[in-house]
């Protein structure tokens, strides 16, 4: 949701009188790549971007490929091989062994449904999301570039009659990738299923020197962050003129969801017990307490005996001590072993070396 967000925001910023732009976006990916499926640029008619499509091997050949769909006003796509011994390949360089399928979008300002348009509608959106565009088509019933939100999707179900059957495999899964069927006409249609998640929430309590590291990963990686403190203990910090604010004595105000991390980090017993009651039952994704594991025990059995049902052991979503096992010394070490256990729990996976790690890094699709 960054590269959005920060592409919504270079959008907003040009004089769309003097100025054009178009997207590219990473539509395929067959084999190794840098960046995976829906990685965005922005780019202008004055050679700025924003964004990515590679490790910046591919940009500038995109960026001029770009500009001509823009001059053309065409969509346009290529197939990058960085699997090739080709000195003349666009991304040979990269070493990646791997096929990047690219789409480029002019983007017209005047247009209420262009594709920055409707970034702009999921942008701050608390579900997940799924983006259907035609990448690729032998008919003219649907055309390559357009797109609909899953939602809204009843227009190309009655071109498309077999949509649902064949994306379905990827919804349950919740995963993106690209499908092939046929229209009504018998022509085939490429459509690229994009599952985009919302922006992750992150609320830290606590208003000890600690916190400090902590929300300003957040802020980094562009989360909401959200701190819970006594504001008459908090340093004056720049960070803070970053996070939503709300005062230790009424923090009930700050909705969670299935994108919520909670760090508890107050260094108080009883506060931490009484937050932990407190995010106990709700919507979360993560959960953590800060501290050592004999002093959370005795907080949870202390839970057990005045709460009907309480069991730390079968909640999933709760992590003491907090982070990983990263041998970590000090806030900053601290806080990245916790960011990093936030990432990993919301995409399913344990952590560890990578180098030990069997297959690939991404599962292929």
């Amino acid at each position: 949701m960054k590269e959005i967000r920060q592409i919504i925001d270079a959008y907003d910023l040009l004089d769309h009188n003097s100025q054009k732009c178009a997207l590219a976006q990473v539509v395929r990916v067959d084999g190794s790549s840098y960046r995976r499926i829906g990685a965005r640029m922005l780019v202008t008619t004055s050679g700025t971007w924003t964004g990515g499509i590679s490790g910046g091997c591919l940009e500038g050949d995109a960026l001029k490929r770009a500009q001509k769909a823009i001059m053309r006003n065409e969509v346009s796509s290529v197939v990058y091989d960085t699997s090739r011994d080709d000195e003349y390949q666009i991304g040979v360089g990269l070493g990646c062994n791997g096929l990047i399928e690219t789409m480029f979008l002019p983007v017209d300002a005047q247009d209420p449904g262009n594709p920055v348009e409707k970034l702009r509608k999921i942008s701050g959106a608390r579900s997940s999301t799924v983006l259907l565009t035609c990448i690729g088509t032998e008919g003219d019933l649907v055309k390559a570039g357009q797109s609909v939100f899953l939602s809204g999707s009843a227009p190309w179900s009655s071109i498309i009659p077999s949509l649902q059957e064949v994306i379905e495999p990827l919804l349950e899964k919740n995963r993106t990738g690209v499908v092939e069927t046929r229209d009504t006409a018998g022509k085939k249609v490429r459509i690229l299923v994009e599952i985009i998640l919302p922006r992750i929430r992150l609320i830290v309590i606590g208003e000890n020197y600690d916190i400090y590291p902590m929300i300003q990963l957040g802020v980094h990686l562009d989360w909401e962050v959200h701190l819970v403190a006594k504001h008459r203990k908090l340093r004056s910090q720049p960070v803070l003129k970053s996070v939503n604010l709300h005062e230790k004595s009424n923090p009930e105000n700050i909705p969670s969801d299935a994108f919520t991390a909670v760090v508890i980090m107050n260094h108080d017993y009883s506060e931490d017990k009484m937050f932990i009651r407190m995010y106990w039952k709700e919507d979360l994704a993560y959960l953590a307490l800060l501290g050592p594991r004999v002093r959370m025990e005795k907080m949870m059995d202390e839970l057990a005996h005045e709460e009907p049902g309480f069991s730390y052991t079968e909640n999933q979503r709760f992590f003491s001590p907090a982070g990983l096992d990263l041998g970590s010394e000090g806030p900053e070490e601290i806080a990245l072993s916790i960011v990093a256990e936030i990432v990993a729990h919301l995409k399913g996976r344990t952590g560890g070396f990578l180098r030990k790690r069997t297959g690939t890094i991404h599962e292929r699709i």
